[in-house]
């Protein structure tokens, strides 16, 4: 019972790491497009 739950608690903390990482990397896309169009129009 105890192990189940412990893998729960882990699975959990992994999906949050990765949907956190998952947003920041779109961040930074979202960042670099913005600095590609920035340039390229001037």
């Amino acid at each position: 019972m105890i192990n189940r739950f412990r893998v729960l608690a882990v699975g959990l903390d992994g999906s949050r790491k990765s949907f956190s990482l998952m947003l920041f990397l779109s961040h930074c896309l979202s960042l670099l497009l913005h600095h590609y169009h920035y340039i390229s129009k001037n």
